[in-house]
């Protein structure tokens, strides 16, 4: 099975204010409110 895509392990970072990501191997970090808006 080949993965088409390199999205591994999103992590929050230990200040609970960011997320990272990676995506076709860069980095990437957001807010971390952002999971706010897709809780139930």
């Amino acid at each position: 099975m080949i993965l088409l895509s390199s999205n591994i392990c999103p992590f929050v970072s230990m200040d609970g204010k960011y997320l990272f990501y990676t995506s076709n191997q860069d980095i990437y970090w957001v807010d971390a409110s952002i999971i706010e808006n897709y809780r139930d």
